[in-house]
């Protein structure tokens, strides 16, 4: 019996412990910005898919804000704009990992 228990248990760490220590899938959505609540760090887009979600929570140090690729900020972000988003789902809330944009007029 003993031998048994050991190896449930060695199979058990090989199996189990790699799956729970995963992070949640991460998806992706693009549309066009509506609104950003400062209150609630929510963002609001028009997806370019109408089965895709529209809103978005931007948590600080969390969130990645990538204009042309480089640094931004929240205030950077045009509304009516076009962007891509990565999230996750996490307690039932879509968390923004990564929202990047292109600038109106790109620098050659």
């Amino acid at each position: 019996l003993l031998p048994v228990l050991c190896l449930a248990t060695v199979c058990q760490l090989f199996v189990a412990g790699p799956l729970h220590a995963m992070p949640p899938l991460q998806h992706r959505v693009t549309g066009i910005v509506q609104k950003f609540d400062p209150q609630t760090r929510t963002l609001t887009i028009a997806p370019t898919k109408s089965d895709l979600p529209s809103t978005f929570l931007v948590k600080e140090g969390r969130t990645r804000l990538r204009q042309d690729g480089k640094q931004a900020t929240v205030e950077q972000l045009h509304a009516t704009g076009p962007v891509r988003i990565y999230y996750r789902t996490e307690l039932g809330q879509r968390v923004a990992t990564e929202i990047s944009w292109r600038s109106e007029n790109p620098k050659p």
